[in-house]
């Protein structure tokens, strides 16, 4: 177990000595709570900029255009932080090591797993993620930028969708209860 646990770890922060794996530890371990605080902060963020807006009377496409943009800022600092950082605070560099060995173990597992991180990171984690798990694939700074448009594109419409279906349903709750 001790072994699986020491060639897991290797595969994952991508060291080859225990000391740079203390050493990625030690900076995950400040990181990534700090990152998804941060995330979850941004969920109550956006949840009251749509009441925000929809207060305003702003259309469902106005809103999802100003989340669209904002998703999409977000996105690109993630990514350029996360190159210009070199921690892997968003932790798909390592994900994406463990799926390059699951893919050479067994091509089929790879690939489904690979299918179901996409879709995991398609709606919640977003665009900033894909590009960066994906970065292998995305060769060029176009690509990045294109895939960062797309795939906010993708989840703010979903989201956007699912907001506003709870601020109408949360609004008429409270009409009647008051």
């Amino acid at each position: 177990m001790l072994n699986f646990a020491k060639k897991f770890s290797k595969i994952f922060f991508g060291v080859q000595s225990v000391e740079e794996m203390k050493k990625q530890g030690l900076a995950l371990s400040l990181a990534i709570p700090a990152f998804h605080w941060f995330d979850w902060a941004l969920v109550g963020i956006t949840a009251t900029l749509v009441v925000f807006l929809k207060k305003f009377n702003l259309s469902d496409l106005e809103i999802f255009v100003i989340l669209w943009v904002g998703n999409v800022l977000l996105s690109w600092s993630i990514v350029f932080a996360s190159e210009k950082s070199k921690v892997d605070f968003t932790m798909m560099q390592g994900l994406r090591r463990l799926i390059n060995t699951a893919l050479e173990k067994s091509k089929v597992t790879g690939i489904i797993l690979e299918v179901l991180i996409f879709a995991r990171l398609l709606v919640w984690d977003g665009a900033a993620m894909i590009v960066i798990f994906f970065n292998h694939k995305l060769s060029s700074k176009i690509q990045k930028a294109a895939a960062l448009v797309i795939f906010a594109a993708v989840q703010m419409s979903i989201w956007t969708a699912l907001y506003v279906a709870g601020y109408e349903n949360f609004s008429e709750l409270f009409r009647k209860i008051f």
